[in-house]
Formats: structure tokens, sequence, C-alpha cells
């Protein structure tokens, strides 16, 4: 039998991610209470949050206690996942209608798991880091390969250089194997042997 792989998410520093926001946004978010009020279209209320970007293009997305994703900030990969690519903005909410259960957020890329256990990934694709098999990039949620079966998925926000930034993907699934793809990956999920 072989041991249980175990993730740990990666360390970033703490830093005040509305600070890095527009102006405008920021307002927004604190007339909302960041977050935690309730908000104009219904009680859905953000339950957890995922930080993504860089320190000069940052993004976040918020989880709704409904599973409904809202995202604000920088957008220029498509990571705000709501089908426009730009110079970014929101909150918006993200396409697709899925109820997630747990999201994450990396440099120009986020991805979502739902209660049933499908993920899925929007934004930047240049290393595979939507899990699709190829290096197109989708300013909406798209499946990950594989028919895997998903706990927990978490995006490295890994390094930034001239060159870009890199963004390996990895997942627990039900069967507490654990996957990988993107950055250092091949660009589908593909099981960690140790």
């Amino acid at each position: 039998m072989r041991p249980r792989a175990r993730v740990q998410p990666a360390h970033r520093p703490e830093h005040d991610v509305l600070r890095d926001l527009p102006r405008d946004d920021v307002e927004r978010q604190q007339q909302a209470g960041h977050g935690a009020e309730k908000r104009s279209d219904g009680d859905a209320r953000e339950q957890s949050v995922a930080a993504g970007g860089s320190d000069v293009s940052p993004f976040v997305c918020g989880l709704r206690t409904d599973g409904g994703v809202e995202c604000q900030g920088d957008n220029t990969s498509g990571q705000l996942g709501n089908g426009s690519v730009g110079t970014g903005g929101g909150p918006v909410t993200v396409a697709g209608g899925h109820q997630f259960a747990a999201i994450t957020a990396g440099l120009r890329s986020a991805c979502g798991v739902t209660a049933t256990g499908q993920a899925y990934c929007w934004g930047a694709n240049d290393h595979g880091q939507l899990g699709t098999g190829d290096s197109t990039s989708s300013s909406v949620p798209v499946a990950v390969a594989g028919g895997f079966s998903f706990r927990t998925v978490a995006i490295s926000a890994g390094t930034v250089s001239a060159g870009g930034g890199t963004e390996p993907v990895c997942g627990i699934t039900s069967a507490d194997d654990l996957v990988c793809w993107g950055q250092g990956w091949p660009p589908r999920p593909t099981p960690v042997t140790w």
C-alpha cells in the first residue's frame, strides 16, 4: 500500500488585497462589508476568498454560500471567469452557473471544485494550468480533463519572472490520489507516483 499524498497550500505573503485594487472596487467592497453583508441581489454571502495574481495585477474571487463565485481585479487573461478579457474591474459573476464547494486562484487563472467533485478552471492556459489537455486559454470555466472526482484542487502561485509566471496545479481525488497538471506537468491531470 502506498502512502497517501498530502498537498500543503502554497505559502503566500499576507497582504491587503483591497489595497491593490482600483479605488472604486475598494469602495464597493467596503460598502458591501467586504463580502460579509447581505447583497442587493439576494441573500448570498461570501464564505471563502481566493486571492491570485501578483502585486501589479491582483485579482480575488469569493465563493458565495449558494455556490456561485464572484471575482474582481485584473482580467488580462480572463481570470475573472465572466466571458470577457480586458483590464478588469468587478465584481463579476463567474459564468456557467456552477455551484462550487471550493475555489483556488493562481497568477492568471482560477479553479473551482463542485460538491460532486468536478473541477473547472478558467483564465490563462499557456502552461496547461486549466487541465484541458491543450494550451487554449478560457475566460469561462472549462472542465478539467481525465474524469477524476476531486476533493480539493490547489494552484501554486509559482514564481514571477520577465518571461511570465508558473502555475502548477494539483488536486486530491476522491480516491485519495494526487494528480497534477500545468507548469512542469502534462497539460491534463497526471497521477503522481511515489
